[in-house]
C-alpha cells in the first residue's frame, strides 16, 4: 500500500509566528483552550520530501475557554488531534496544561490544527507573545472584518505586560 504525502506543507525546524490573516479564515474555530490531557491516537506515515516518516497522532482533550471565531460555547469541551513526528520538526503540539490560542478546523467535539505548522499562540511564553503582536497588529488592519475582529480580541487575551507593552498597575 502506498504511503500518502503529508498534508499541507512540512515545516521543517524553523518555528513561525501564525498568520493570522490566513489562518483566521481558513479556520471553523478560533479559540482560547485550556489543554487537560493528550492521549495516543496510533501511528501514521507520511511522505516528506521523498522520505517516509512515522508519525505519532496525538488527541488533546480541552475546555474552550473563549471562542474568538465559530460556533463553539465557552466552557465546551473538545478534542484535538495533533502530530508528533520522531525527527525534530516544527510542528505545533499541544501540552498538558497549556493555555493557548488554539487555529481550528473540525465539527462536533473533534478538531485538528488549521496548519500544523503554525496553529497555535502559547499564553505561556513570553518569546512567541513578543512575535505575535506585530503580527496581530498587522491583522487588525486588514480588509477582512473576520481577521480584524478575530486579531483585535486575541489581543486582549495577551498578559498586560507583554499584550499593551505596559506593567500592569500595582497598587
Amino acid at each position: 500500500m502506498p504511503v500518502e504525502s503529508y498534508p499541507g506543507n512540512y515545516p521543517g525546524t524553523i518555528t513561525s509566528a501564525p498568520d493570522v490573516v490566513r489562518l483566521a479564515p481558513a479556520s471553523n474555530l478560533v479559540c482560547r483552550a485550556r489543554v487537560k490531557g493528550i492521549d495516543a491516537d496510533g501511528d501514521v506515515v507520511y511522505t516528506v520530501r521523498g522520505q517516509a516518516l512515522t508519525f505519532h497522532r496525538k488527541l488533546a482533550s480541552a475546555r474552550v475557554e473563549r471562542t474568538y471565531s465559530g460556533t463553539v460555547e465557552a466552557g465546551s469541551p473538545i478534542r484535538i488531534e495533533f502530530l508528533e513526528p520522531d525527527v525534530s520538526a516544527a510542528l505545533t503540539t499541544l501540552r498538558e496544561g497549556e493555555d493557548a490560542v488554539l487555529f481550528l478546523i473540525g465539527s462536533d467535539d473533534r478538531y485538528r490544527l488549521t496548519d500544523f505548522g503554525s496553529s497555535k499562540i502559547p499564553l505561556d511564553d513570553p518569546a512567541a507573545l513578543a512575535s505575535i503582536r506585530p503580527v496581530l497588529t498587522v491583522a487588525a488592519s486588514s480588509g477582512d472584518v473576520l481577521v480584524q475582529n478575530v486579531a483585535r480580541a486575541i489581543a486582549t487575551d495577551l498578559p498586560p505586560e507583554l499584550g499593551n507593552g505596559r506593567r500592569p498597575a500595582h497598587g
